[in-house]
C-alpha cells in the first residue's frame, strides 16, 4: 500500500516535534534564516524541485501557473529517476514535503505530490495537468 504525501512548510516543521514519517525539505535553494543544524530529521533532497531556469521564468511572470504546472510535470516526467529517492520512502509509507514557500498547498509541491502519487499507484506517465 502506498502511503500518503503531506506538504508543509519548513519553518512550521523545524518548530514541531518529529512525526512518525519521514519529511523532506524539496526547494532546490536553502531557504534564507535557516541553518542546516535546524533540520533535525528533516532531510534535504532538491533534485526533484523545478529547475533554475523554470523557477527563475514563473517569478519572471513568463509563464502563468497552468503553464509552470505544465512545464514542472514535463520536466519531472522526463527526469524520473529524480523521483526515485522520494518514491522509495512513499512506498514504505507516509511522507511530508516541505518548502519555504508561504503557502505549500499553492506551490510546485502540489505537482510533485500529484506526480509521486501517480507515478506509485499506477506505475504510467502523468498526464500534464
Amino acid at each position: 500500500m502506498v502511503g500518503r504525501v503531506f506538504l508543509d512548510r519548513i519553518q512550521h516543521a523545524i518548530h514541531h516535534p518529529a512525526v512518525d514519517h519521514p519529511r523532506v525539505l524539496t526547494d532546490r535553494l536553502w531557504p534564507r534564516g535557516l541553518r542546516k543544524e535546524a533540520l533535525g530529521d528533516i532531510q534535504w533532497y532538491k533534485e526533484a524541485s523545478p529547475s533554475t531556469e523554470l523557477r527563475k521564468a514563473f517569478h519572471a511572470g513568463e509563464l502563468d501557473v497552468p503553464a509552470f504546472q505544465i512545464a514542472y510535470t514535463k520536466q519531472l516526467l522526463s527526469e524520473a529517476s529524480c523521483l526515485d529517492p522520494l518514491l522509495t520512502l512513499l512506498n514504505n509509507g507516509d511522507i511530508t514535503l516541505l518548502t519555504a514557500t508561504k503557502d505549500a498547498s499553492t506551490s510546485y509541491l502540489s505537482v510533485l505530490k500529484a506526480v509521486l502519487l501517480d507515478r506509485a499507484t499506477h506505475r504510467h506517465n502523468v498526464k500534464a495537468p
